[in-house]
């Protein structure tokens, strides 16, 4: 499991990147770009996500010059609307199962659009949930190599430049330049009525750290 974009070369890796169309995917979509790797987006339309972040999505992706843009229906979705099943209150967006679902499709889509990577926008704020955790997540890193064909040549990497620090969301809101911009204008949180990256940011940090 890689953090640091800059461990990948644009001659040997090839993303693709869960894209939702918030601040979080939008930024590794950016520093993607920045380091040269091509890269496939991939959205899961969920029963629940908003149309605004489908919108915001489609906004960016015409703006970060994806290889290709790819979107998958799933017809279920979170307990963002039924309090009756969420464990807590800090999970009042859960998603049963949610990151072995998604990374399952990517790592289908990655194989069939010949990527090496799978990067995503989890960030470390994340780790309220337990399926968003490092220790999961190189966990899952590892199932992720067993695609039913014993191709040992087809190894996925995770690419989680956010999963570890605030450090560069907070460096992405004051470099100034289009990429600043751009992330200005993402919907990023789940919630709705976010109008700015850097209040919905602030919003959903302040909401999980007093959850």
């Amino acid at each position: 499991m890689l953090t640091d974009p800059q461990a990948l070369e644009p001659s040997r890796h090839r993303a693709l990147l869960l894209f939702s169309g918030g601040f979080d995917s939008t930024l590794v979509a950016l520093l993607l770009k920045q380091r040269g790797i091509a890269t496939v987006a991939l959205s899961v339309n969920y029963g629940t996500r908003p149309a605004p972040e489908r919108a915001a999505a489609a906004r960016a992706a015409a703006q970060l010059g994806f290889a290709k843009e790819l979107s998958v229906e799933l017809p279920f979705g979170d307990f963002r609307n039924e309090p009756q099943l969420w464990p807590d209150q800090r999970h009042e967006g859960w998603f049963p199962y949610r990151n072995v679902i998604f990374f399952g499709i990517a790592a289908h889509y990655a194989v069939r659009e010949q990527c090496n990577v799978i990067a995503s926008g989890i960030r470390v704020w994340d780790e309220g949930f337990d399926d968003a955790r490092p220790a999961y997540l190189e966990r899952l890193e590892g199932l992720l190599q067993s695609s039913g064909a014993e191709q040992s040549s087809n190894r996925l990497t995770l690419l989680l430049p956010l999963v570890a620090s605030h450090d560069l969301a907070m460096q992405a809101l004051t470099a100034g330049g289009a990429g600043e911009k751009l992330l200005r204008a993402t919907w990023s949180c789940w919630r709705g009525g976010a109008t700015s990256a850097i209040s919905a940011v602030t919003s959903c940090q302040m909401a999980r750290s007093s959850a």
